[in-house]
């Protein structure tokens, strides 16, 4: 097996949903031996996933997955060069749109998915913020797009959530203060919706929870990148 073979073997697992967002990859020896072929061969496809942007190392830690497909990376980058408003704005249509086809659409196995979501972010109550393992809308939120079965709205929101972490972390956006429970409140309720398929119902608690959970800190639109 070639580096490139080995390369598509890796991006099927992760387009087809076997490595989901932010999940760790096996070890390079451990991929060695599921493909039969040199760590070398490994180290180069998991490089060039690298580069996509789909992949990303962490030193010490291991291999994670960054985005679903290299679309991902290049809608994050670009997103990155918006204002603050304009990435919430975006954030806002694409949540609530979910929402809405999420009521008609979700399986069973999602429900379940959600609830255990929303379980775990319950657990998480008095954890200050930043040690929480998700800093912007964690895996409930992206359960819910998934629920939405549009391929299309999943990588739009993939990368919305790049630019998204961005703002947060350059300090342009913040989590409104006093939001935790009450985020939780409105995520319940959400999930009531969608269980009951009621698609308008769905739809107004998404637009009103995301209205409410970031503000913004300052938004000057980032100075352009120039090549160096």
């Amino acid at each position: 097996m070639r580096t490139e073979q080995a390369a598509d073997w890796l991006m099927g697992r992760i387009t087809g949903g076997s490595w989901p967002l932010h999940s760790q990859i096996p070890t390079e020896s451990e991929l060695a031996d599921q493909l039969g072929v040199g760590r070398s061969t490994v180290r180069e496809a998991v490089r060039s996933l690298v580069q996509m942007g789909m992949l990303e190392t962490a030193r010490g830690r291991g291999t994670f997955v960054r985005a679903t497909s290299p679309v991902n990376t290049v809608l994050s980058e670009y997103l990155q060069a918006h204002s603050a408003e304009a990435i919430l704005e975006l954030r806002r249509a694409v949540e609530v749109e979910a929402a809405g086809l999420a009521a008609v659409r979700r399986t069973a196995q999602q429900l379940t998915d959600l609830e255990s979501d929303l379980a775990r972010a319950e657990s998480l109550v008095g954890t200050p913020v930043g040690d929480r393992p998700d800093r912007v809308p964690g895996k409930f939120h992206r359960d819910l797009v998934a629920a939405a079965h549009n391929p299309l709205l999943l990588d739009v929101y993939a990368g919305l959530l790049g630019a998204l972490q961005h703002a947060v972390n350059d300090g342009r956006v913040r989590l409104a203060p006093g939001r935790t429970v009450t985020a939780l409140g409105e995520h319940r309720q959400l999930l009531d919706a969608i269980r009951d398929q009621d698609t308008d119902r769905a739809r107004t608690i998404a637009a009103a929870h995301t209205d409410a959970e970031f503000e913004t800190v300052h938004s000057p639109v980032p100075a352009p990148r120039t090549d160096a």
